[in-house]
């Protein structure tokens, strides 16, 4: 069957011409719709989260519903620790932001500190594959210790920060968790290095104009790239995750000829991560 008409399942309950249809609208759309429509996909998500606490809690003001609400996104432990002392957000206004608009706080706040970034985990494999909702925002950076002090004061007050934790990560090459305080989302940021081909993957990086944000724009893995890494945490998680799986499936079957595969499959070796991507490439023909 041409390359152009995957036989690959994405889902079990999808008839095969039904998800063909499907991967054919996605292709249809530009990198930043894709985007945007995933963004859209988690703020419905969470808007449904918001009608059951008000369902539950008629009664409850503001500050309530929004520790419930900080409650189910990050776990009761992190909720009470960001939000122990008494504090009124605006919570109407807060969760009316969607990922994206986090991602470009996160973002701006690493370009004024001079930082290189790519923005990865599912809003990039949304740009190029499946558009598909998320909780979180994962983002890889390039930096010292000695940048540690700048970028704690350009992220400023909106955000939850532990300087310890950017010194452990730094240090392991490793990462370190921030939290939008007005959202209760939480992002990842991935030290640059844990793998040997990071460097490379920095620099491939492409950029997404944001429609809808006047001269708004985020730095995001090449479709290759984000491929790599859904295989990686693939294997890191015992090959467990469908989720991740049919996001590395779906960014085939969306790309199709436009993939590297010469450069797929050196990056694969450098990673031990051939195998997995051979299989990939056969189901998703």
């Amino acid at each position: 069957m041409p390359r152009h008409a995957p036989r690959a399942v994405l889902s079990s309950d999808t008839e095969p011409a039904a998800e063909h249809l499907q991967i054919a609208l996605w292709r249809r759309m530009s990198p930043a719709s894709r985007l945007r429509s995933a963004a859209a996909a988690s703020s419905g998500a969470l808007r449904l989260c918001l009608a059951g606490i008000r369902m539950r809690q008629p009664g409850a003001e503001g500050s309530t519903r929004f520790l419930a609400f900080a409650r189910i996104r990050l776990g009761a432990d992190i909720a009470a620790h960001l939000y122990c002392s008494p504090v009124l957000r605006d919570f109407e206004q807060g969760t009316t932001m969607d990922l994206v608009d986090v991602a470009l706080l996160v973002a701006g706040a690493l370009d004024r500190t001079g930082l290189r970034y790519v923005v990865g985990g599912s809003l990039a494999s949304s740009v190029s594959g499946e558009p598909r909702s998320t909780l979180d925002v994962d983002v890889m950076v390039e930096m010292t210790e000695e940048d540690v002090p700048a970028l704690l004061a350009n992220l400023g007050e909106d955000f939850h920060t532990e300087p310890e934790g950017f010194a452990r990560a730094i240090r392991n090459r490793s990462s370190v968790q921030i939290f939008h305080l007005s959202t209760a989302t939480k992002v990842d940021l991935f030290v640059m290095g844990a793998t040997p081909i990071e460097p490379e993957q920095m620099d491939r990086r492409v950029r997404v104009e944001i429609p809808d944000r006047r001269g708004a724009q985020l730095y995001v893995y090449t479709a290759e790239d984000i491929l790599l890494q859904k295989l990686r945490w693939y294997r890191l998680g015992q090959e467990a995750s469908d989720r991740q799986w049919r996001d590395v499936l779906a960014i085939i079957a969306v790309q199709t000829d436009a993939l590297d595969l010469a450069y797929l499959r050196g990056a694969a070796s450098q990673l031990g991560l051939s195998d997995l991507l051979e299989r990939a490439l056969r189901e998703a023909s």
